[in-house]
């Protein structure tokens, strides 16, 4: 979950991230303070770890949709019935 905020893309996203919060509102830069992550629960927000990590996830169900999608029309441009593919894709 965490291990994006080591990389260069993670720096990069927690700093532009400050950055406009800092030029959109510049009277609150005095009062920002780093919640907890369970206060941060409490509140109903995702951390930038969480939002990471659940991005991953996303993107790999669009990628495994995607792969699924090719192989069922590679079934069925061999004849393979729509029930079979079914249950190829029920398997996985």
């Amino acid at each position: 979950m965490l291990r994006l905020q080591n990389t260069d893309e993670g720096r990069d996203f927690i700093k532009q991230s400050l950055s406009y919060f800092f030029w959109k509102w510049p009277y609150k830069s005095e009062v920002i303070k780093m919640d907890s992550p369970e206060a941060l629960k409490n509140k109903g927000y995702e951390s930038f770890g969480e939002h990471f990590f659940n991005e991953g996830v996303k993107k790999e169900r669009e990628r495994i949709e995607a792969l699924d999608a090719k192989r069922a029309d590679y079934l069925r441009s061999i004849g393979v019935s729509e029930e079979n593919i079914a249950t190829m894709l029920a398997l996985k």
